[in-house]
């Protein structure tokens, strides 16, 4: 079933699930004209304002990837990995890419180690065979090469 809104929204709740208690409340009508403010009310929610990111292309003979690493400044200046989206030129491998990115962006936020979702990828391998990139390195699966990817990324952090 469909409703359609015609009105502001006046007031939401945010409710924390594993305590079922208001996690934020907000009461402000949101048009049109606040726009400039509602880059301060996504902060309300937790996730940071700003982030820094690094897009990486992974590429075979039938698929090219575009992952992309979102890092967290923290308060001590250091960068922490925060989420993981992974874009693709094939449409049939769209299902595997967002389950895997969003996964891993969920293990991060709770504060979740990328080297261990790395390491994990990496381990993963294609029964039709691997592939060599453009770099002439051997890969026995895309995920594993995604691993590998994510890999070098904490090397360079």
């Amino acid at each position: 079933m469909t409703i359609k809104i015609n009105n502001g929204i006046v007031k939401f709740e945010l409710v924390n699930s594993d305590e079922n208690t208001p996690a934020c409340t907000q009461d402000k009508t949101l048009d049109s004209s606040q726009d400039s403010n509602l880059a301060a009310s996504v902060s309300e929610t937790g996730r940071p304002v700003a982030l820094h990111g690094k897009t990486y292309e992974i590429k075979n003979q039938q698929q090219q990837l575009l992952l992309t690493i979102n890092d967290q400044t923290l308060a001590d200046g250091s960068n922490r990995p925060y989420e993981i989206l992974i874009h693709t030129n094939k449409a049939e491998d769209y299902s595997w890419t967002t389950a895997i990115a969003r996964l891993s962006s969920a293990l991060l936020k709770q504060g979740g180690d990328l080297a261990n979702i790395a390491d994990s990828l990496k381990v993963i391998f294609d029964p039709a065979g691997g592939f060599v990139d453009e770099a002439n390195q051997q890969h026995i699966s895309m995920l594993a090469a995604i691993g590998k990817r994510l890999e070098a990324h904490l090397e360079t952090a």
